[in-house]
C-alpha cells in the first residue's frame, strides 16, 4: 500500500508466494545406502527417492572410478528413478544421483562406495601339483585347496568320487580346514574334489584329482 502527500491510498495487486520443501535425494541398493561389496560381473540396481521441490524429478546417475578420478555418467536425466549397471572391472567406485525439479532446482544424493573384488576361484593340489597321482592300497596323501578372490573367510568341502560306482561321499563337510588327508584303504580310481564357500556364501569347485 503507498500513501501520497494528500493522503491518497492505492494498493498493489497481491503477490501469493508459495515455498516449497527443500529437494532432497536418497540412493539406496538393495534397500540400503551403505557401501558394499560385489564380485566382479555383478549387475546392481540403484534406486533414488526425492522429495520436496516443485516435483516432476528427473534424475541423472554417475559413476566415479577412484582408480583413474573419473565420472562416468550411467544415466542422463530421465524420469527414471533407477538405474541397472554391471561392474565389470576390478577396483572401487562411487555411485551417486543428481535430481532436477520441474523448477530446475537440483539436489545431489550422498556417495554409494562400491569395492569391486576378483571373481572366486580355486585349485586342488598335492604337494604343489594338480596331476594325476598312482598310490598303493594305504597310503595317505594330503591335498589343499587354495582359494583367491570372492570374499574371504573361505570353508572347505572335500568330497571323493568312486568312479566305478559313480558315488560321491563327502569326507569333510564346510570347514576352515584347507586341507585333508585321504587314506586309500581300497583298489579302484578315485577323484578327490573341493567345494570353496565364502563369506557371502559364493561356491565354486575346483580340480579333481
Amino acid at each position: 500500500t503507498v500513501t501520497d502527500i494528500a493522503g491518497h491510498t492505492a494498493s498493489s495487486e497481491i503477490i501469493t508466494m508459495t515455498v516449497l520443501p527443500e529437494l532432497k535425494v536418497s540412493l539406496h541398493s538393495n534397500g540400503s545406502s551403505n557401501n558394499f561389496s560385489v564380485i566382479s560381473g555383478a549387475t546392481v540396481m540403484f534406486n533414488a527417492s526425492a522429495t520436496g521441490g516443485s516435483g516432476n524429478y528427473t534424475y541423472k546417475f554417475e559413476r566415479y572410478n577412484i582408480n583413474n578420478g573419473n565420472w562416468y555418467l550411467l544415466q542422463d536425466y530421465s524420469s527414471e528413478s533407477s538405474v541397472t549397471y554391471t561392474f565389470k572391472y576390478l577396483g572401487t567406485f562411487d555411485v551417486r544421483v543428481t535430481v532436477m525439479d520441474s523448477l530446475g532446482n537440483t539436489a545431489l544424493s550422498e556417495l554409494i562406495r562400491m569395492s569391486v573384488l576378483p571373481e572366486l576361484t580355486a585349485s586342488l593340489q598335492v604337494n604343489g601339483s594338480s596331476g594325476a597321482l598312482t598310490k598303493t592300497v594305504g597310503s595317505k596323501v594330503t591335498f589343499d585347496a587354495i582359494a583367491t578372490g570372492g570374499f574371504e573367510n573361505y570353508s572347505y568341502k572335500f568330497a571323493v568320487l568312486n568312479v566305478d560306482t559313480g558315488k560321491w561321499t563327502v569326507l569333510q563337510d564346510f570347514s576352515s580346514n584347507s586341507s585333508f588327508t585321504f587314506t586309500f584303504n581300497y583298489t579302484g580310481t578315485k577323484q578327490i574334489a573341493v567345494t570353496v564357500k565364502d563369506s557371502a556364501g559364493n561356491t565354486v569347485a575346483t580340480n579333481r584329482i
